[in-house]
C-alpha cells in the first residue's frame, strides 16, 4: 500500500507506505533544524515521519548484516554500493540546501 499526499500548493505533504511486515509514516512538511534527523519522531520542530534516507540507511545496514555472514553474494555487494550512492546524493543535497538557507522550506529542491 502506497499513499503520497500534497499540500494545497502540491508539495510533499507525508504518506504512508506498506506492507507485509513494515509501516513507514513519511514526513509530513518541512523541519526547520541544522540537524533534522536529530529531532525525534513528535519532537519540536516538526518531525512526523521518516526521511527517505533513513529507510535507506536501515536497508544499507540490513544488507551489511547480510555480508557479514553466510549469505555473503556479489548482488548483496552491488546492492550496498548502489545503497551508499543514494545516501551520499541525499546527504549532498542535504548539504546544499543547509548552505543555500533553503534547507527546511520548500523552496527549491
Amino acid at each position: 500500500m502506497q499513499t503520497h499526499r500534497t499540500d494545497e500548493a502540491g508539495n510533499p505533504a507525508g504518506g504512508d507506505s506498506a506492507g507485509i511486515g513494515f509501516m513507514i509514516r513519511w514526513q509530513d512538511g518541512p523541519v526547520a533544524h541544522e540537524n533534522p534527523r536529530d529531532i525525534p519522531s513528535g519532537g519540536p520542530g516538526g518531525r512526523n515521519g521518516a526521511f527517505l534516507i533513513e529507510v535507506l540507511e536501515v536497508c544499507e545496514d540490513r544488507l551489511e548484516f547480510y555480508q557479514q555472514g553466510r549469505f555473503e553474494c556479489q548482488e548483496n555487494a552491488e546492492a550496498l554500493a548502489e545503497l551508499r550512492a543514494c545516501i551520499r546524493a541525499l546527504n549532498s543535497r542535504l548539504e546544499r540546501r543547509k548552505l543555500s538557507g533553503t534547507l527546511g522550506t520548500h523552496q527549491g529542491t
